[in-house]
């Protein structure tokens, strides 16, 4: 089927997810785009920290708001990279991924807005 650029574009980044392979194509382009991300993230972090990192610190240099559900495959691709790659502990990694990630559901947020529940500008999950 012959599309026009920008309906290509579409197609690529968000594809049909009422097959199974459409189901299977939307979880890998979540997962590389989560697990790309926070390893850009933590080089990042790695490189301003120099020779010693302290991981205690990451959350509180680095933060990730994980807006609905799409990108929530960042919890334990965090929890993979601290624990298999950085060599951290599962207590550690787990207090650090807890710290460091929020999470907001926009259409829970402006019900809870909308009945008085929350005040501030952040729901946290």
């Amino acid at each position: 089927m012959c599309f026009p650029p920008q309906m290509q574009i579409c197609y690529v980044l968000y594809p049909g997810d009422d097959s199974i392979e459409g189901k299977t194509l939307r979880l890998k382009q979540q997962y590389t785009l989560c697990s790309a991300s926070l390893q850009d993230i933590i080089a990042r972090f790695e490189r301003r920290s120099g020779a010693s990192v302290n991981w205690e610190e990451f959350p509180q240099k680095v933060a990730v708001q994980m807006n609905d559900t799409h990108p929530t495959l960042c919890i334990p691709e965090l929890m993979r990279i601290l624990i298999d790659i950085k060599g951290l502990s599962w207590k550690d990694a787990w207090n650090i991924t807890q710290r460091y990630l929020e999470f907001i559901c926009f259409c829970l947020y402006f019900i809870l807005l909308l009945f008085g529940v929350v005040q501030s500008s952040h729901v946290y999950a």
